[in-house]
């Protein structure tokens, strides 16, 4: 870009979309790699049990407790590998939504035509996706909250006094704060896309565009 010939915000902004581009796309191949095969989900879903037990509990799994959660991670993974094809196939998507983001912004910062008919197109394509991702991120994690709170009290009551988890907490609440972080990262990627879509709107950015 010739900065003395575009406006001060476009730079940074069509800079911005590349990053987050290919941040989407190494991040939901890492994603979509760890859901590659049904042992690979399985190990990484236990890991992340064992850790979550493990924080709750100090540092360590209570030996009473051992039976709970070997029954949470049977029902997190059963209710994760129903979800596996569709969990793959988003984060496939999400991967080549993120793609066509970066290269449409490589071509728009050498203020190419298409560049930026493309990169309207790739985040208005990534607006709509990410609202696919909230539903049915919400709708996973509600899932996966309700069987938590099925499990957590048993795991809770089998710990010996000391041992970190303290007084059952009310696990209704949990349940909704799993909405959270994707409504949360999906609302300020559609806040971002939203405004570079206006940016690239502008009459005074597209006379630049050639």
């Amino acid at each position: 870009m010739q900065n003395g010939a575009v406006p001060q915000r476009l730079p940074g902004v069509v800079g911005a979309a590349f990053i987050l581009g290919a941040f989407i796309f190494v991040s939901s191949v890492e994603e979509a790699h760890g859901m590659w095969t049904s042992e690979r989900m399985r190990e990484v879903i236990e890991q992340n049990v064992d850790a979550l037990v493990t924080k709750l509990s100090g540092n360590t799994i209570p030996a009473a407790a051992q039976p709970q959660v070997d029954g949470l991670k049977r029902e997190f993974v059963e209710s994760s590998l129903r979800r596996r094809p569709l969990r793959e196939a988003l984060s496939l998507t999400n991967a080549v939504v993120g793609a066509l983001v970066a290269y449409a912004s490589t071509l728009a910062m050498r203020l190419r035509l298409r560049g930026q008919s493309w990169l309207i197109q790739a985040a208005a394509t990534s607006i709509a996706f990410t609202l696919v991702q909230i539903g049915t991120g919400a709708v996973m994690g509600l899932e996966q909250a309700s069987i938590l709170s099925r499990y957590a009290p048993a795991i809770f009551a089998a710990a010996e006094p000391g041992q970190g988890l303290g007084a059952m907490p009310d696990m209704n609440p949990f349940r909704f704060v799993t909405l959270i972080p994707p409504a949360l990262v999906g609302g300020c990627k559609i806040a971002f896309f939203g405004y570079l879509i206006r940016v690239l709107r502008r009459p005074k950015v597209q006379a630049l565009f050639r």
